[in-house]
């Protein structure tokens, strides 16, 4: 378990390509920033070794997507904006999570897919772990997901798997 706050780049060929490989060769895999990811350079280091799409809000583009497979719509956010870490990553977050939340209400009011999906690092809602709900984005992101009928929210940061009974709608996993 590489703790990539302190990994120079290299270090994803080896700890993240290496063990990975087999099922990266049969499994797309998209990800989303987690608060050790913008630690050191900010996240470059995550942006430069991995390929992301980069049709995400102006400026922040690999830092948020989205993509379709099949019937589905994925959304990719990087939630460090909503979450105040002490961090210097978002210089104006309040900017930086408007042009977030008027991206991802484009970008899902436009979709056709059937379902639809977003994946992203600090959860809105827990049980009480490790860290707690992410308050502002329980307030700012779950109504622009319960407008839009997300059926499910993929969240990290708490080191367990939880699953809740939806919430408005959308089950958070």
């Amino acid at each position: 378990n590489v703790q990539m706050n302190s990994a120079p780049p290299g270090l994803f060929d080896s700890d993240w390509f290496g063990p990975l490989g087999g099922l990266l060769a049969r499994v797309p895999m998209l990800s989303s920033l987690g608060n050790h990811d913008i630690r050191v350079a900010r996240g470059q280091w995550y942006l430069d070794a991995l390929s992301l799409p980069t049709n995400g809000p102006p400026g922040l583009a690999e830092r948020n997507y989205s993509y379709d497979y099949g019937n589905a719509h994925f959304v990719v956010i990087d939630a460090n904006a909503f979450v105040p870490d002490g961090d210097t990553t978002y210089t104006n977050p309040a900017a930086q999570r408007a042009l977030i939340t008027t991206w991802l209400t484009n970008d899902l009011h436009t979709t056709t897919q059937l379902w639809k999906f977003v994946s992203y690092h600090h959860p809105p809602y827990t049980s009480q772990g490790t860290h707690n709900d992410a308050e502002v984005m329980k307030a700012t992101l779950s109504p622009i997901f319960e407008k839009y009928g997300i059926n499910i929210a993929f969240q990290g940061h708490n080191h367990f798997f939880e699953r809740i009974n939806p919430i408005n709608g959308v089950n958070y996993i």
